[in-house]
C-alpha cells in the first residue's frame, strides 16, 4: 500500500430499532460488496449491501456477538461473547443455518477463517486454537494449538486474529500491547509492539483489529493512538497510513478489499471507506 488513499464513502450501521448506538467490533466483506458487520452493542448482526443501503439484521439472542468470518460465499462465521460454540449464518438471510460446538469459553473469542482453517483466539487464557473445517461446516480435529508462551511477550489477551495468504496467523494482544505473527504450527515469527502504550516508533496502544491488503502488507487498529499501521508481511514498519489528521478517532474493526479499506470506529455509527 504505497499510494495514498482518500474517504470515499460512508455506511451508516444504526438503524431505526436499535436500543443503543452501534458498537462495530468486526467486519466482513464478501465477493459481491456485501458488509457484514457484528454490532456488540445491540446485540446483532448486520448486512449491507454494496451501497451501503441495509439488506437484514439478525438477534442474536442473549450473548454479544464479537467478530464475523467469511467461511465460503454463501456463509460467515460468528463469535460470541462467553460462548463455546460458533454460528454459521447465511450470508443471504443471516438465519444460522448451524452450531458448531468448540468448547472455549473465552470472553471476547476472536475468530479468522481461510481455506479451510479456523483460528480462534482465547481471550481469557491466551490461547490460540487452529482447526480444520469440513464440508459441512463442522469444526475438524485440532491441528495445532499455539499456547501464549509461544509469543513473545507471552499472549494475554488476544481479542483479534487474521490468516494470512501465506497462512501464517497474525494476533493483536490489547493487553501487552502487541501484534504478533506465528506459522499455522505455532512457531513465533514476529512481534510488533513494545509491550508498553506508547505513541513512539515502535509503539501501540490498545491494538484490536487486524488485516492484510493485496500486497501481504498488515494493518493494524491501533486504537488509542487513533491511526492505522501498515507493517510488511515479515513485521516491519511500513508507515502510518492513516491518522487523526485523515479523520480517524480510535478505529477498532478493520477490512480490506482489493482496493478499499473499511474502518469501524469506536463506539460510532459510520464505517469510513477509504479508497
Amino acid at each position: 500500500m504505497d499510494r495514498e488513499i482518500a474517504n470515499c464513502g460512508t455506511i451508516n450501521t444504526g438503524l431505526p430499532f436499535d436500543m443503543e448506538s452501534p458498537w462495530i467490533t468486526s467486519i466482513e466483506i464478501d465477493e459481491t460488496g456485501n458488509v457484514f458487520v457484528a454490532d456488540c452493542g445491540n446485540y446483532c448482526v448486520k448486512c449491507f449491501d454494496v451501497k451501503g443501503q441495509h439488506k437484514w439484521s439478525i438477534k442474536t439472542d442473549d450473548k454479544n456477538p464479537w467478530n464475523v468470518a467469511m467461511v465460503d460465499s454463501g456463509h460467515i462465521a460468528l463469535s460470541k461473547y462467553w460462548s463455546t460454540s460458533l454460528d454459521i449464518m447465511n450470508t443471504s438471510d443471516g438465519v444460522k443455518v448451524k452450531n458448531v460446538y468448540h468448547g472455549k469459553n473465552a470472553e471476547w473469542p476472536g475468530i479468522a477463517v481461510r481455506q479451510g482453517m479456523v483460528v480462534i483466539s482465547d481471550s481469557d487464557r491466551g490461547d490460540i486454537h487452529i482447526y480444520g473445517m469440513s464440508s459441512d461446516y463442522n469444526l475438524l480435529h485440532k491441528t495445532h494449538q499455539i499456547s501464549k508462551s509461544k509469543g513473545d511477550p507471552p499472549l494475554s489477551n488476544p481479542r483479534y486474529v487474521h490468516i494470512t495468504s501465506d497462512q501464517n496467523i497474525v494476533v493483536s494482544d490489547q493487553e501487552t500491547k502487541t501484534v504478533q505473527a506465528f506459522t499455522c504450527q505455532g512457531d513465533h515469527i514476529f512481534t510488533y509492539g513494545t509491550g508498553t502504550a506508547g505513541s513512539g516508533p515502535g509503539q501501540l496502544d490498545v491494538p484490536r483489529s487486524v488485516c492484510t491488503d493485496s500486497a501481504g502488507n498488515i494493518l493494524i487498529a491501533d486504537t488509542f493512538n487513533n491511526r492505522i499501521v501498515v507493517l510488511t508481511p515479515d513485521g516491519q514498519f511500513v508507515k502510518y497510513l492513516l491518522t487523526e489528521n485523515d479523520g480517524i478517532g480510535q478505529p477498532l474493526a478493520l477490512a480490506m478489499t482489493q482496493d478499499q479499506l473499511y474502518i469501524a470506529e469506536l463506539k460510532k455509527a459510520q464505517i469510513k471507506i477509504f479508497k
